[in-house]
């Protein structure tokens, strides 16, 4: 499109809408299990519920790819965020569980509507380095809404109990509708679109491209799990206090965020996904010298070298699906890279602690991050010609 830069009130409204996905999963993450247990369920009761919506977005976000490719981005961001404002309010007046165990799976599978489509929208507004731009703009957003998400939950929860503390995720819900309805159509649905996008998602395999930015989509989150989940419990077991150890989860994030803003100018430099295996690259050593790097200033490169990582891949990752896949296909596409997202961020928590409880902390480590590094060799692999992969692309 011409004269994005004189298009500044229309491109703020966009990257504001990558705010929604991350910081309102994170948001109903937090609540969710204290309204839960206010209500005085069981914690096995509480772990089913949690787990139906944690689940649902994993078997469902290929199906909200081929929704948003039917019914165009706007219109399917508007819906998802609407969705999700009405299930924050229903999850404020409800008080039988089994209410829940509808409502969990809706509010996660309409954050998953929105953020899909926030994803698509963005990456239709241009092309090439141009691209890799916004898409850094638009995940610095993002990660500011990750960061942000638990601490306004936590302020509602404290202020208003935790009942009517869901109301906040009514409320920031549709603080994200109205940006919706302010956003311009960009890409129109098609209506021609049949099936729940499987088909489509099956054949996007076998591009070249699209399998290396799921290897990669599939490692960042690997990383990202084993960080948050491992590297906090570990410094605190070698006498790291607990609020910094927080603060260093907190510090990579905001990494993140500022990493992302470099995303256009590394690809006027290199290719994305190089600059991709090269951040994660950064991540994947940021856990295996964890345990060389607990002592003093050095605790502060762990979350540098991680946060590196996932800021330069997250533009990137959406970057490259795009440039691989037709426009009319990007949700689609973005569906298959979230379904890959649940499976990595599911298996990595208990891949790890079985390492650690076979080998301890510090081996475990090793193993996080050895996984990492095949992830990333098999994908600098994959990005020559010659490597017997059976497409054409």
């Amino acid at each position: 499109m011409k004269n994005l830069d004189r298009e500044r009130p229309r491109l703020v409204r966009v990257y504001l809408s990558g705010g929604f996905g991350l910081a309102m999963s994170a948001m109903v993450g937090f609540l969710l299990p204290l309204r839960l247990d206010e209500m005085g369920l069981s914690l096995d009761l509480v772990g089913v519920i949690i787990g139906v919506g944690l689940l649902a977005p994993a078997l469902f976000s290929v199906p909200i790819g081929a929704l948003i490719d039917r019914v165009g981005t706007k219109g399917s961001f508007v819906l998802g965020t609407g969705v999700a404002a009405l299930t924050g309010a229903l999850m404020a007046v409800v008080s039988d569980y089994r209410w829940f165990l509808l409502l969990a799976p809706v509010a996660a599978i309409s954050t998953g509507l929105g953020w899909i489509a926030s994803q698509s929208y963005v990456t239709a507004l241009a092309t090439g380095s141009r691209r890799a731009v916004l898409t850094g703009r638009f995940s610095f957003v993002s990660s500011l809404g990750q960061m942000a998400g638990p601490v306004l939950a936590g302020l509602a929860a404290e202020l208003l109990g935790f009942r009517l503390a869901m109301l906040s995720i009514t409320a920031y819900a549709g603080v994200f509708l109205l940006v919706g309805l302010a956003l311009d159509p960009v890409t129109k649905g098609d209506r021609s679109h049949n099936g729940f996008g499987f088909k489509t998602a099956v054949s996007m395999i076998r591009i070249r491209a699209v399998r290396i930015a799921m290897i990669l989509t599939g490692t960042r989150l690997w990383i990202s799990y084993v960080f948050v989940t491992f590297v906090p419990v570990y410094l605190i077991s070698v006498n790291v206090t607990a609020s910094e150890a927080g603060l260093l989860v907190g510090i990579s994030g905001g990494i993140a965020a500022l990493a992302a803003t470099s995303a256009g100018w590394l690809t006027r430099r290199m290719s994305p996904d190089l600059v991709v295996i090269l951040g994660l690259a950064c991540g994947a050593t940021g856990l295996i010298l964890t345990p060389r790097l607990s002592v003093g200033w050095m605790l502060y490169l762990i979350p540098l070298l991680v946060g590196i990582g996932r800021g330069l891949s997250l533009p990137l990752l959406l970057t490259m699906i795009s440039n691989a896949v037709p426009v009319g296909q990007r949700g689609v596409a973005f569906g298959l890279r979230a379904t890959v997202n649940h499976v990595a961020s599911a298996v990595a928590p208990s891949v790890v602690g079985s390492a650690i409880a076979a080998l301890g902390m510090v081996a475990a480590f090793g193993v996080g991050a050895g996984v990492a590094y095949a992830a990333l060799a098999i994908a600098l692999w994959r990005r020559f010609p010659s490597a017997p992969d059976g497409d054409t692309v």
